[in-house]
């Protein structure tokens, strides 16, 4: 989205600088989860749900990310758009519903393809105005939130 049309072959290499600079960032001890994200998660986990990160990220960035933030212990499993070629988001999460046998949960998403997702594949979705994504392109989400702590209220 950055690039101009005439430059738009180099998205692949601007990716690949900006994967290493958000690298170097949180190696250097920048950046940290959105505030309630290790409570919040701890929480759902303790009511008997599993947590999977899906995102359009590519490999690299879904496993240093979550590890640098003292994260990664909080989740079941990871997946990226990165790791599954020429599949939508709708497409990976239907595979990792299968792929964990899950009939029913929550989709939490702050752009709207995680509501997309959440909607073709059954799950309750979420769309978190606290994100990238804009109030009219969460609109389709059963519901909204303002900060990642609410989710305790919603999941249970």
């Amino acid at each position: 989205m950055l690039l101009p049309r005439d430059q738009l072959h180099r998205a692949n290499e601007a990716d690949k600088l900006m994967e290493e600079a958000e690298a170097k960032l949180l190696a250097a001890g920048e950046g940290q989860p959105f505030p309630d994200v290790a409570d919040t998660l701890t929480l759902i986990r303790q009511r008997g749900f599993s947590t999977y990160i899906c995102s359009n990220c590519q490999p690299n960035y879904l496993h240093f990310t979550p590890d640098r933030l003292g994260l990664a212990h909080l989740f079941d499993g990871r997946y990226c758009a990165g790791q599954f070629p020429g599949l939508t988001k709708v497409e990976i999460v239907a595979l990792i519903k299968k792929r964990h046998a899950i009939t029913r949960g929550f989709m939490v998403g702050d752009r709207f393809h995680d509501v997309d997702a959440g909607l073709a594949n059954d799950l309750t979705t979420v769309g978190c105005l606290f994100g990238i994504g804009t109030r009219e392109e969460l609109r389709q989400a059963h519901h909204l939130i303002h900060s990642f702590g609410e989710l305790k209220t919603l999941v249970t």
